[in-house]
C-alpha cells in the first residue's frame, strides 16, 4: 500500500492527468473514495500517478539536440510501451494458469492426442486469449465506450479484413511486442495516415500516440468507476 499510504502526494499525481473529466480536485477525490478497495485505490493512485511520470511528462531527449527533431518515432515508442505496460499493470490481481496446467484441466475440453501442429497452435492461441498477457490489453480495450471504439476502428485499419475491435487491440499489442522481444521501433502514430505492416499484414494507421493516450484516460477511468460520459 506505498501509494495509499502517501494519498496525498499521489492523489495530487493522478488528479494532474485526468482533471479535465472532472470540476475539480473535490470531485476527483469524492470519485477516489468510491474506489471500492484499499488495493484498488493504491492500484489507482501508481496507475494515474506513473501515467504522468511516464506518458503525459515524460519524454525521451537526446543529448545531441538535432536528433530530436529527427528521430521522434523513439519518444513514440518510449510513450507507447508505457502505455501498453500500464494496462497490463490493471490485471496483475488476476489468477495466472501456466500452458501445461490449462492443457490438463478438464475445463479447456482440449481433445487428446493432438496430432498436428496446427491444432497445437490453435490450443495456444486459445490459451492466449484467455491467460496470456495479450488478454489484459483485448480486455481493456473492448471495455472502451463504443465511442471510443469506433474512433480506433475508423482510425486504424488491417487492409482486406472485417475489422473488429477484439483483431485490431491483437495488432496493436502485437506492436508492443515487437518492440519488446524484437526491438522493431513503434512506428506509424506520427505523421498520418501512415501504412505498413505487422507480421503479413498491411495496416492503414491514423492514429496518434495522442489518441491512445486518451483511450488510456478513458480505459483507466472506466476500470475505477466513471460514470459521467466522455466528451472527445
Amino acid at each position: 500500500m506505498r501509494y495509499l499510504r502517501n494519498k496525498d502526494d499521489f492523489l495530487k499525481h493522478a488528479f494532474v492527468p485526468l482533471q479535465r473529466y472532472f470540476k475539480g480536485e473535490a470531485e476527483f477525490e469524492v470519485f477516489f473514495e468510491k474506489i471500492p478497495t484499499d488495493e484498488e485505490k493504491d492500484l489507482f493512485l501508481k496507475t494515474a500517478s506513473f501515467y504522468r511520470f511516464l506518458v503525459l511528462e515524460g519524454k525521451f531527449t537526446f543529448t545531441e539536440p538535432e536528433l530530436n527533431d529527427g528521430l521522434k518515432y523513439i519518444d513514440d515508442s518510449y510513450k507507447y510501451i508505457a502505455i501498453f505496460s500500464l494496462i497490463e499493470s490493471l490485471y496483475v490481481g488476476e489468477k495466472f494458469v501456466d500452458f501445461y496446467t490449462y492443457m490438463v484441466t478438464k475445463r479447456s475440453n482440449i481433445p487428446f492426442p493432438i496430432a498436428k501442429r496446427t491444432d497445437l497452435k490453435a490450443v495456444f492461441d486459445k490459451y492466449k486469449d484467455e491467460y496470456g498477457a495479450i488478454r489484459n490489453a483485448l480486455k481493456f480495450f473492448d471495455g472502451l465506450d463504443q465511442t471510443d471504439k469506433d474512433k480506433i476502428l475508423r482510425k486504424f485499419k488491417i487492409a482486406n479484413e472485417s475489422n473488429s475491435i477484439i483483431d485490431l487491440a491483437k495488432y496493436l499489442y502485437q506492436v508492443r511486442s515487437d518492440f519488446v522481444h524484437t526491438a522493431k521501433f513503434v512506428l506509424g502514430f506520427g505523421v498520418n495516415p501512415a501504412v505498413g505492416k505487422i507480421g503479413k499484414k498491411v495496416v492503414v494507421n491514423n492514429l496518434q500516440i495522442l489518441d491512445l493516450m486518451v483511450f488510456f484516460e478513458h480505459g483507466l477511468l472506466r476500470h475505477f468507476g466513471y460514470k459521467e460520459q466522455f466528451f472527445n
